[in-house]
């Protein structure tokens, strides 16, 4: 009976591990991706980065005033690079999907192209960038 007794409190304490781990990778996961999503948004790119540091710094007027035309440029210059990045990647993509589609089957080729959809749906949806036409 003690035995029993023994196995149901480890049972027990297992679970609520799991429960608290399973419940700790889901929030990470989206905190991870709200944080990612939010720091490509480069229409309020100086606002938010400007709060960030009159939070963290508590920066002067005087301050706010020469660091805002910095964080302007950099925000611009970010746009810029990842906007090459993303088109580079996106060629880098679709020149793959075809290799690929060549030594694929007529059955397996819809599959890809199934795949492809969904994944350029995805990138539309989560990050609002748009993929180079196959």
């Amino acid at each position: 009976m003690k035995s029993l007794r023994r196995w149901k409190i480890i049972l027990g304490l297992v679970l609520v591990f799991a429960a608290g781990a399973v419940t700790g990778s889901v929030g990470t996961h989206l905190a991870i991706e709200r944080a990612f999503s939010r720091s490509l948004k480069f229409g309020t790119w100086t606002a938010d980065v400007m709060q960030f540091l009159q939070q963290r710094l508590k920066l002067s007027p005087d301050q706010k005033t020469k660091i805002r035309p910095i964080v302007d440029v950099m925000g611009q210059q970010l746009k810029a690079t990842f906007g090459r990045t993303i088109e580079e990647s996106g060629q880098l993509l679709v020149r793959s999907s075809r290799r690929i589609d060549q030594e694929l089957t007529p059955d397996q080729r819809l599959l890809h192209e199934k795949i492809r959809r969904e994944f350029r749906s995805r990138i539309k949806e989560k990050l609002d960038i748009d993929l180079p036409e196959e």
